[in-house]
């Protein structure tokens, strides 16, 4: 199968070892990411080695932050990083949610043809009702932390954490966040491919 030791090597690249299984199934994403990219304009314009040695390599460096069993990805897309946590974490249950049409069918593909431990919900993230409540909550380039934690405040619980993906360094949002129930740090990510990648991580403190 295409791919196998590139994606292989990626994990390595980000401090990760990963099964032959695992990269197979990520392997078969990435073939159903550019199966379907012809109809649905999943990601920007990209080749399938530079998806994998940025995109997926983005996803799996977040892997190690995740906490729990149960994780929600909002504003899923083309299942980043929902699909790759789920190809590589089989214990986790994840809830895709994405609002559009196109691309949440597309998500519903890839839980059948991968056979992956999730669910697609396509629905706004402030409709969105989880039949349980996330442990981890992560997005990846969708909105500001304000807004994001305005939106998500109601289905968090004593522990859950929120994992937001950035770009440039997130220290001016942090100091503009008004969110005292949340205890906030950012860690900066190597990512080959990035020059600059941030994990904001906000625990729940209080009620």
């Amino acid at each position: 199968m295409r791919y196998l030791q590139l994606i292989a090597d990626t994990a390595r690249a980000v401090n990760l070892t990963i099964t032959d299984d695992q990269c197979e199934r990520l392997a078969r994403y990435v073939d159903l990411v550019f199966k379907w990219q012809r109809i649905s304009n999943l990601i920007g314009p990209s080749t399938p080695s530079e998806f994998i040695t940025q995109h997926i390599a983005d996803c799996l460096v977040v892997a190690p932050f995740v906490r729990g069993t149960r994780l929600a990805d909002l504003g899923s897309g083309a299942g980043l990083p929902g699909v790759v946590l789920a190809c590589i974490c089989p214990e986790l249950v994840i809830d895709l949610v994405e609002a559009r049409g196109k691309r949440a069918r597309f998500l519903q593909q890839v839980q059948i043809e991968l056979a992956l431990k999730v669910q697609v919900i396509e629905a706004r993230i402030e409709a969105w009702l989880p039949a349980a409540s996330p442990d981890t909550i992560v997005c990846r380039a969708l909105s500001s932390l304000q807004d994001l934690v305005a939106l998500t405040r109601r289905v968090h619980t004593s522990g859950a954490r929120l994992l937001v993906m950035k770009g440039q360094d997130p220290a001016p949002e942090i100091a503009a966040l008004v969110a005292p129930h949340l205890a906030i740090r950012s860690e900066r990510l190597v990512v080959p491919g990035w020059q600059t990648r941030h994990l904001v991580i906000m625990d729940r403190t209080r009620a």
